[in-house]
């Protein structure tokens, strides 16, 4: 019974904060794949969304490498312009964090950290009111827990679809 009560409340809980969410008009979301260059080089896929009156636009990452995943991780990128070329066509600009976790380097099971700052550009375009397409870079600098080296660096490369509500 307490179960019951338990899901209940929680659903309740959930519709009312994703219809709030829906009615401000301002969450994105959408799925994005690429390549990262690197000195490990993987592709990459990930979950990317936008929150209303929270001003970065953020990723959760996985990164996969040969056929096992390579790396976990999450960016949040604070776009300082959009600007329109033509058309539907704009671009976007601004500065970002990366942090993640990347498994089996080396082959020996290990766990490495990273934590940086990186710099994404984009183009995207509105085919309609709620839907985004884009290709956007990212030049991301970093540390790194790994042994053989402190500094870690990469360029995500993505193409991504993002439906805005």
């Amino acid at each position: 019974m307490r179960n019951k009560k338990f899901l209940i409340v929680f659903a309740a809980l959930v519709v009312s904060v994703s219809a709030g969410l829906f009615a401000s008009g301002t969450v994105g979301i959408g799925v994005q794949g690429g390549y990262v260059p690197s000195p490990y080089g993987y592709g990459d896929t990930a979950i990317t969304f936008k929150i209303p009156n929270v001003p970065p636009v953020f990723a959760v990452n996985v990164g996969i490498w040969g056929n096992q995943v390579h790396r976990v991780g999450a960016t949040a990128d604070w776009w300082l312009a959009n600007p329109n070329i033509v058309g539907v066509l704009n671009w976007y600009y601004g500065p970002g964090l990366a942090a993640g976790a990347t498994f089996n380097v080396r082959g020996d099971r290990a766990c490495d950290l990273y934590v940086g700052g990186r710099f994404v550009v984009g183009l995207n375009a509105w085919i309609v009111d709620f839907l985004e397409i884009y290709l956007q870079a990212a030049g991301q600098v970093g540390i790194d827990t790994s042994n053989d080296h402190v500094f870690d660096w990469a360029v995500p490369v993505n193409l991504g679809i993002r439906f805005w509500f």
